[in-house]
């Protein structure tokens, strides 16, 4: 089974399967989540790395083992989900509503969005790396803030009714 790990920045990206007829892909790129594409809209997607402008680790795996890196990719995502609501409802308790890569916080938040990024960096390790190629198909954009990003995503979305 070929899995890949592609992505434009520092970490982030997207973690994706690629089944017999689908492609499952576990994205932190616009905003965590998980979709599964069919058909037509799994060439597309796959078709796109084409033309991604980024790095890429890609891995031929043997279905049991692609099956156990999944439930390691699931686990993980539960995990930064349970991580980024808790980090944005102290957030929202502390009357922030919206960081800055720069801002001052109190020493509590501070170690709790230290917590998040070391998370978020961890998506890159979740791969096999000894058993991964990897493809740089255009310069690296450096974003140390994306998490910033991330949390200010759902803090506006705490706010919705």
């Amino acid at each position: 089974m070929l899995v890949g790990h592609c992505r434009k920045r520092s970490v982030g990206g997207d973690i994706f399967f690629v089944f017999k007829h689908s492609v499952m892909v576990f994205s932190i790129s616009d905003y965590p989540a998980v979709r599964t594409f069919f058909g037509r809209e799994a060439r597309e997607y796959l078709g796109g790395l084409r033309e991604f402008r980024g790095f890429c680790s890609l891995c031929l795996l043997p279905q049991e083992e692609a099956e156990r890196l999944m439930i390691k990719v699931v686990r993980w995502f539960d995990e930064f989900e349970g991580l980024l609501n808790s980090t944005a409802r102290n957030l929202k308790m502390a009357g922030i509503e919206k960081l800055n890569c720069d801002d001052a916080l109190p020493r509590d938040l501070e170690l709790q969005l230290k917590l998040f990024r070391v998370k978020l960096a961890s998506f890159s390790t979740i791969l096999p790396r000894n058993r991964c190629r990897d493809v740089q198909t255009g310069p690296e954009e450096i974003d140390g803030c994306l998490h910033v990003e991330i949390i200010n995503e759902r803090l506006k979305r705490l706010r919705e009714p």
